[in-house]
């Protein structure tokens, strides 16, 4: 017997009672003790289950205000019955025979976590962003589980462990739900990491099936067209009843022999296209690259017309171009404009279609941007599209180590080297902001890594890297690279600066009022004291904007010399009434481990620390409709907004906090 059947058949009773054990140490509920348990066990299909579950909630009045919240909700858990019911029609048979309790006790869970929101809107609003997310895991399955009866036994071992692990998620849910502590989805599921592990394992286990799914499907396919072919050239062979099946589903009125080998053919052309499809979007999501094309439409977006030409000019970077196997290193200051230059190298390059171009910008903001792994993991994905071949080979990485977890470091240089040999035409790797990797990680994995891509020993490969010259950045780059450059001495450089200011001196409107005089001035005198820092003259073209024309000289004589200095009169600016709330934020943006929302942090806002008893409490009050707009007011220079996520605006905002 099949050692996975019988782990099925032997074991599935206990594993049903180990799992509802779990569950009531985790709720404190018995679901077998639920008082409409017996009702879910009588359900036939989705609808039945569905109605007991609404049934359920209509004790709550509060639930019948806020009946077209439970609609939202109610569409979406609708397709979570239905693919739970699918999964367990695959893994229930031998629950059955057992006297395992089966499905129903995930549906009476569903059902108590229902009852525990008592009709209230904001914990609505998290458990439909909770079914969402699951029935968009499940739903990978649902297709491949109607045919269950060419699945085999590991697959109906994995629906039972998706149905038992979905027992646990709901147990979580349920548990946060009665502390009050599910009111805020995103919240929960970023700052819990109990439920973070759990949905996460939800997804390996949904993504395990799709992946077999995949390679079965594309096996089975490409053995069905080579008989096809053979029937086509007339030979005879008894087709597999595995494959009549699928024969039948594509020809099901009898057509003629040849034109049903036509209709064969043609289908399983477009199978194993659209096969082939879903085997690369499994590639991408085991590969799991950051996506660096954000960081450069950021960067893109907030570059004036012209910047960087200088450089694309220049004799060291033409030299850099067209030298084998070179490698440029450019440095300069914190906010000296090193990534709006690097922005426009990968612009142009990528403009010329005989070049092939991988990029990737460290992120000081993104954890997943900060390390080697990250960086291998971009880079890898951006070259294994750049030609057939390229592709094949990626595939083939993929068939070799797809089912071994992650790929090592180890794996991956490798990997990229080989894409990167695989292509004849000129290979361009740009990589900024280096410096914004941690200290650590940056000693023992991305120097060391910098250090093995300028030495690939591939001419055709040329690598470009910037970075603030920080120490040990300095002693790794500045014999490695073949090509520097110090933006600190680059005269072009100078000349950028100065069309920057008189761009936003001479088109926006908040200077509108001031005399040719004044803007010349003001002109001359942001860009002798910038010292080279963009990020410096930004700050002090944004406090300008707030002054009047007889005010300009004064403000002009006493401009703050350092980003430093700059940073500890915006925070003075701050209104004091609001100083402590802006402090607090900034500091949770500071220490936290993980991107914060708009909505997170706002929550800072309904807090009142200053209370008699010295324990903070909430007032849902005080709390704002549109978070991302009065953060992005109170703390003006220090954050941005990205996807409703709120973080520093420059590293150099953090440091200084810090």
């Amino acid at each position: 017997m099949d050692t996975q059947a019988a782990v099925l058949d032997g074991d599935i009773n206990t594993l049903w009672q180990d799992a509802l054990e779990a569950y009531r140490m985790e709720t404190k509920s018995d679901l077998l003790g639920v008082d409409f348990a017996d009702d879910i066990r009588d359900c036939a299909g989705v609808e039945d289950v569905m109605n007991v579950l609404q049934e359920n909630m209509e004790d709550f009045k509060a639930f019948r205000s806020e009946y077209s919240k439970w609609g939202k909700v109610r569409a979406v858990l609708k397709r979570v019955v239905g693919v739970v019911l699918v999964l367990n029609d695959v893994a229930g048979d031998a629950a059955a025979a057992s006297g395992a309790p089966g499905v129903s006790v995930i549906f009476v869970g569903i059902g108590v976590l229902l009852t525990a929101t008592k009709g209230v809107s904001d914990r609505y609003e998290s458990l439909q962003e909770l079914f969402s997310q699951v029935s968009e895991y499940l739903l990978r399955l649902s297709t491949r589980m109607e045919f269950k009866a060419g699945l085999s036994s590991a697959a109906r071992k994995n629906a039972l462990d998706i149905l038992m692990h979905l027992l646990h998620v709901l147990a979580l849910a349920t548990k946060l739900l009665k502390k009050n502590r599910f009111m805020h989805y995103m919240q929960v599921v970023s700052g819990n990491k109990d439920m973070k592990d759990a949905l996460e394992r939800l997804d390996r286990l949904t993504a395990t099936e799709t992946r077999v799914t995949v390679m079965e499907t594309f096996s089975t396919t490409q053995q069905i067209l080579k008989e096809v072919q053979t029937m086509r050239s007339g030979s005879l062979f008894v087709i597999p009843s595995t494959h009549l099946v699928l024969i039948q589903c594509i020809s099901p009125d009898g057509q003629g022999h040849t034109e049903t080998l036509e209709r064969i053919e043609n289908s399983l052309s477009v199978m194993t296209t659209v096969q082939v499809q879903q085997l690369d979007i499994e590639i991408q999501k085991w590969l799991a690259p950051p996506d660096a094309s954000e960081n450069h439409r950021r960067v893109t977006a907030s570059r004036c017309e012209g910047t960087g030409t200088w450089m694309l000019n220049s004799p060291a970077f033409m030299e850099w171009r067209e030298r084998d196997a070179s490698s440029f290193w450019l440095h300069g200051k914190p906010g000296s404009g090193k990534s709006v230059l690097c922005s426009s190298v990968i612009d142009m390059l990528t403009s010329m279609p005989s070049n092939t171009v991988a990029y990737y910008y460290f992120d000081f903001r993104d954890e997943s941007k900060q390390h080697a792994d990250g960086l291998l993991r971009s880079l890898v994905h951006q070259l294994s599209s750049a030609s057939d071949e390229c592709l094949s080979l990626h595939r083939e990485f993929y068939s070799s180590y797809g089912k071994k977890g992650g790929p090592s470091l180890t794996l991956l240089t490798d990997h990229l080297r080989c894409l990167a040999g695989a292509l004849s035409n000129p290979v361009y790797l740009v990589l900024d902001a280096v410096d914004e990797s941690p200290h650590d990680a940056r000693r023992t994995e991305v120097l060391p890594m910098l250090r093995k891509l300028t030495s690939l020993h591939l001419d055709h490969v040329r690598v470009l890297l910037a970075s603030r010259p920080e120490g040990d950045i300095r002693k790794c780059l500045e014999d490695e690279c073949t090509v520097s450059m110090d933006l600190q001495d680059a005269e072009p450089h100078e000349r950028d600066m100065k069309s920057y200011i008189a761009l936003v001196l001479t088109s926006y409107l908040d200077f509108g009022d001031w005399p040719r005089r004044l803007v010349d001035l003001a002109c001359d005198t942001l860009q002798r004291k910038a010292n080279g820092m963009f990020r410096w003259v930004s700050l002090q073209l944004d406090s300008l904007r707030k002054c009047l024309p007889k005010h300009v000289e004064k403000t002009l004589d006493s401009l703050p010399e350092t980003l430093g200095e700059t940073y500890r009169r915006m925070l003075d600016a701050i209104d004091r009434t609001c100083i402590a709330d802006v402090l607090r934020i900034l500091a949770c943006i500071t220490y936290s481990q993980v991107p914060m929302s708009a909505y997170e942090l706002a929550e800072i806002f309904a807090i009142d620390f200053d209370t008699d008893t010295g324990v903070p409490t909430v007032n849902a009050e005080h709390r704002v409709s549109d978070p991302a707009s009065r953060l992005q007011l109170l703390c003006s220079g220090f954050v941005i907004v990205s996807e409703n996520n709120i973080s520093f605006s420059h590293l150099s905002v953090k440091n200084y906090l810090r």
